[in-house]
């Protein structure tokens, strides 16, 4: 991945949600260079979703919980950066040490739970669900 790209976009965890945004992203046919950082872990469906893409994007597996991608400097300048594993608590660990760290201005965390809504201030980290992707995160492939 090219350090000063502005196309980099990172995407932390498989879901149903991240594949979407994934194949929309893909779809756009803007010139993005992703990265999809799964966990090692997931399931044989999803495993066999992710792998359809492997020629387009770059898939690093890792156990989430453990994920080096913190000791790294080179995720720090991306266009987009997104959590959206199926573990919300992640999501929102990998949200906060993003923006503490980086001065990433697009970055979205998924939650599928409405208690955690108000969780950060929405200039920084974006929440988003399934049901409500705002319009500053699909206007990426649209």
């Amino acid at each position: 991945m090219n350090k000063t790209s502005k196309n980099n976009i990172l995407i932390i965890g498989v879901s149903d949600i991240s594949i979407y945004i994934l194949e929309s992203l893909l779809n756009c046919n803007k010139n993005y260079n992703i990265t999809l950082i799964c966990d090692q872990k997931i399931s044989e469906k999803k495993l066999i979703e992710v792998k359809k893409f492997s020629n387009l994007i770059n898939i690093i597996p890792e156990i989430l919980p453990e994920s080096n991608i913190f000791k790294s400097k080179e995720y720090a300048n991306n266009l987009l950066t997104i959590c959206a594993s199926n573990d919300f608590k992640i999501n929102i660990l990998y949200s906060a040490m993003f923006k503490s760290r980086t001065k990433n201005d697009n970055l979205f965390c998924y939650i599928n739970k409405n208690k955690y809504e108000n969780l950060f201030n929405k200039k920084e980290i974006r929440i988003f669900n399934s049901w409500n992707i705002p319009s500053n995160l699909s206007s990426f492939w649209k």
